[in-house]
């Protein structure tokens, strides 16, 4: 009898401590959450390899002003990013997991395409598009898979910047 009680209490214990490991993967939310801090982000989520560009623009503001991640159900993290002094929105850097084709819609987005084209950019092949925004200001974007990623940049910027953010992640 002893023995028998012996193993139902080893038995829910173990029951216990296996639910209590799971809790984490249960308590995760799913879908897109903004973060404080990249740092915060990447801890939470346990994102690991996010990208950044070597090449950052003077102009631009950093940290990131507004970081959107999710784990669930796939890995994604979108930032934005602010030009010194205005304050307006004029980067944007999206990672993805590159099985997935859903993309969240960023800040700044292209409205009217006036050229699309295939570059290579340090052997990479990427897609560019050569675009205006609502507000017929340049709003350019780049998009490639590398790793297991897709990665999308768009910018209020010209072509040529925005070619060197690329090319330096």
């Amino acid at each position: 009898m002893r023995t028998f009680l012996f193993l139902i209490v080893m038995g829910v214990t173990a029951l216990g401590l296996k639910l209590l490991g799971s809790a984490g993967v249960l308590l995760q939310k799913e879908g897109p959450q903004k973060y404080p801090s990249l740092e915060e982000a990447k801890k939470e989520l346990k994102l690991g390899g996010v990208q950044l560009p070597a090449y950052f623009p003077q102009y631009l503001e950093w940290p990131p002003f507004e970081i959107i991640a999710q784990e669930k159900p796939f890995t994604m993290i979108l930032m934005h990013f602010r030009e010194r002094g205005t304050k307006n929105t004029v980067l944007s850097i999206q990672q993805m997991d590159s099985k997935f084709k859903e993309t969240l819609t960023s800040r700044i987005e292209p409205d009217q395409i006036a050229k699309k084209g295939n570059i290579l950019i340090k052997e990479r092949p990427i897609v560019f598009f050569h675009s205006f925004c609502r507000d017929g200001l340049p709003c350019n974007k780049v998009v490639w898979e590398e790793g297991g990623h897709r990665f999308s940049l768009v910018a209020k910027d010209s072509v040529e910047e925005l070619l060197k953010i690329a090319g330096s992640m």
